[in-house]
C-alpha cells in the first residue's frame, strides 16, 4: 500500500506524499532536490556503481539524508 512514484522522464517532479521513489544514479547526481531531501529510508541498488568513491555517482549517493542507509 505505498505510494510510489518512477522518478524519471523530461516531467518528473518530486511529490511530498509519496511514500518510495525509484530514480537512477544518473538523476540522483543531476537533481539537487533528491540529495537535499530526508529521506526516512535510503536504499541504493546495483552498488558496483558507487564503489569507486571518487566518481560523481559515489559522491552524490554520500550526500543523501536518510534516517537509515
Amino acid at each position: 500500500q505505498l505510494n510510489w512514484y518512477v522518478f524519471h522522464g523530461k516531467d518528473r517532479s518530486l511529490h511530498a506524499d509519496v511514500d518510495l521513489v525509484l530514480t537512477t544514479y544518473g538523476l540522483l547526481q543531476k537533481e539537487k532536490e533528491l540529495r537535499e531531501r530526508m529521506w526516512e529510508v535510503v536504499i541504493l541498488d546495483e552498488a558496483q556503481a558507487i564503489k569507486n568513491a571518487q566518481t560523481i555517482s559515489s559522491r552524490a549517493s554520500r550526500i543523501l539524508k536518510g534516517k537509515y542507509k
